[in-house]
């Protein structure tokens, strides 16, 4: 079975700020499997891991060199299992914020705003709104729709 970005996932995700570093414990899913507990203290040392899967880890090493480098705005790095893991925790963390805000504000991107960055409205979203913005701004992702 050949693997896509889409095929992991990180699952009962507890994280908290240590000296402006993330710590969290995690669970690693292939596919709806669970393959690794992984966990980092904060401090800069990378990330842990317990292979529970070892089959399906190494499907995910051989995924991992087949993506070879990542491009950054510090230069080209090597594509590792703690990079991505490193994305997928920070994606999780994102849209748990995303969904804290979308109960009580529509939060919208417009085409160019940087990655992250989200616009809000302080009306909740419903199909007036929906319809106000689309009306006013054809190009907007609403966010709101992805919850």
């Amino acid at each position: 079975m050949k693997l896509t970005k889409e095929s992991f996932q990180v699952k009962n995700v507890k994280a908290t700020a240590i000296e402006g570093e993330l710590a969290y414990t995690a669970s690693f899913y292939v596919n709806g499997k669970r393959v690794c507990a992984i966990s980092d203290a904060g401090y800069g040392a990378g990330c842990d891991y317990k292979v529970l899967h070892k089959a399906l880890f190494s499907q995910v090493e051989d995924y991992i060199n087949s993506v070879g480098e990542v491009t950054t705005e510090h230069g080209t790095l090597p594509y590792t299992f703690e990079w991505m893991i490193g994305q997928l925790i920070n994606e999780f963390q994102e849209n748990k914020k995303l969904k804290v805000w979308c109960k009580t504000k529509t939060v919208m991107q417009l085409p160019g705003d940087p990655a992250g960055q989200y616009r809000t409205v302080d009306y909740p979203f419903t199909p007036a709104v929906k319809q106000f913005l689309n009306g006013k701004y054809p190009d907007a992702i609403i966010i709101n729709e992805r919850f």
